[in-house]
């Protein structure tokens, strides 16, 4: 796991995390079916999405955007990316924030 961001965001603004190259996790790690986990806790509701590519210039939504909800703490979530590469995006209400954490990692299970 990779601990992404820790500055909080404004109102409305975004953070994406850094790229995953999930066919160099395959090489690396010996594992043929590997899920994209994304980690988020922040004190003011926002939106995570997780973007997929095959060139990492197009990138088209792996996964409905997802509302996060504040007041239940940290949210995870796991997808199979379907291309090579992927992301995580946070997209932050309309309060700024005092706390933001991004985790993103893989996992095989």
């Amino acid at each position: 796991m990779v601990i992404e961001l820790v500055d909080p965001l404004g109102l409305t603004d975004e953070y994406i995390s850094g790229t995953r190259d999930m066919q160099a996790v395959t090489w690396d790690f010996g594992i043929a079916v590997s899920y994209f986990v994304v980690e988020v806790d922040a004190d003011q509701d926002g939106t995570i999405e997780i973007d997929e590519s095959t060139d990492q210039i197009i990138w088209e939504e792996g996964q409905a955007p997802t509302n996060y909800d504040a007041t239940n703490g940290a949210l995870t979530i796991s997808v199979q990316p379907v291309l090579r590469y992927v992301r995580a995006k946070f997209v932050n209400g309309d309060v700024a924030q005092t706390r933001f954490t991004m985790t993103t990692g893989v996992d095989y299970n």
